[in-house]
């Protein structure tokens, strides 16, 4: 098996019409030489991408939490219920890890938040449902055109009024609130990244009075946080 010769050269012959005998004789390890087809329907809900996959070795399926375990740990080998091992193909691993890494297990199916929706239209090709596909081309058109324009007015700051780029990275993070996208912002220190981010939270408590906001850093810069909320944004 190293390699994978075997199993790959099993693959090989059956392409080119030649049939293969005796592998159900072995006494040890019995490895079906189906090669595995993996099927993906999609939907949309609200939050998320909703999937339906099978994977299949001849007439044996593959359940998606075994699946899910394979793909994850990076374990090509699966027992299947006939006593066959199934073997993933290496390109599977590639292309779909993320998929699997990121979306959870909800049913008999599978969910994706679209938080990660670059992960599902990476697999473009695959999609067969006409309202997830509008969803990602407006998503991608948003991405490609980014608009950092006024979107809303700036909250006063106590002592500071911020320089361009500030604004900039505040309107960056406005953008991202509104397409309930996640983002990072990364500066050189001292460029002011505390302060935009307070004058964002500063901006979400205004638009939601009753909403609640948790930082989380490391313990040595709590008193940073403390001291620029004091200065810049006491209230």
């Amino acid at each position: 098996m190293k390699d994978r010769w075997f199993i790959d050269f099993c693959y090989t012959l059956k392409d080119a019409g030649i049939s293969i005998y005796g592998i159900n004789e072995f006494k040890k390890v019995k490895y079906n030489t189906n090669k595995p087809v993996f099927e993906m329907k999609t939907g949309s809900g609200i939050d998320w991408f909703v999937l339906k996959i099978e994977v299949h070795f001849g007439e044996q399926a593959v359940g998606i939490k075994e699946l899910r375990k394979a793909m994850v740990s990076k374990d090509p080998y699966i027992l299947l219920d006939d006593g066959t091992i199934g073997v993933l193909p290496n390109e599977w691993f590639e292309k779909y890890s993320m998929l699997f890494k990121m979306g959870t297990i909800y049913g008999d199916g599978f969910q994706l938040s679209k938080f990660h929706f670059t992960v599902i239209d990476e697999l473009h090709s695959q999609i067969d449902n006409d309202l997830v596909l509008p969803e990602l081309a407006d998503k991608r058109e948003k991405l490609t055109n980014i608009s950092l324009g006024q979107i809303d007015k700036i909250p006063k700051m106590k002592n500071v009024k911020l320089r361009p780029y500030q604004e900039r990275g505040f309107q960056w993070m406005n953008m991202l609130d509104d397409m309930q996208w996640g983002g990072c912002l990364a500066d050189s220190m001292g460029f002011g990244k505390t302060l935009q981010t307070l004058t964002f939270i500063t901006h979400l408590i205004k638009k939601h009075p009753k909403s609640t906001h948790l930082i989380i850093c490391p313990t040595s810069l709590i008193f940073n946080w403390e001291n620029e909320n004091k200065k810049y944004a006491p209230q």
